[in-house]
């Protein structure tokens, strides 16, 4: 999800975002850990992804990221580094 967001154009098609959020709605459902799909799947109800801009995905990806990070006990991952990282 983060190296497709640091290459998503600024601003993104109706279509590419749409199929960006179908993207990530789906993903959760073929998780082979329950555990893990169940987690995202909160975490895509709770917030939503977001793709009209490029900043707005990134900024979604990293904190749905930081979620899990934080339920595992693990330190954050800086936002503001996302393209130092995976770009």
């Amino acid at each position: 999800l983060h190296t497709i967001g640091a290459y998503l154009p600024e601003n993104p098609t109706p279509e590419k975002q749409q199929a960006l959020e179908n993207f990530v709605k789906n993903l959760a459902t073929v998780f082979p850990c329950s555990t893990c799909s169940n987690d995202f799947s909160n975490i895509i109800k709770e917030r939503p992804p977001k793709a009209s801009t490029r900043e707005e995905f990134v900024r979604w990806a990293c904190e749905a990221h930081n979620d899990v990070n934080r339920k595992l006990g693990k330190p954050e991952f800086p936002c503001d580094k996302i393209d130092e990282r995976w770009k």
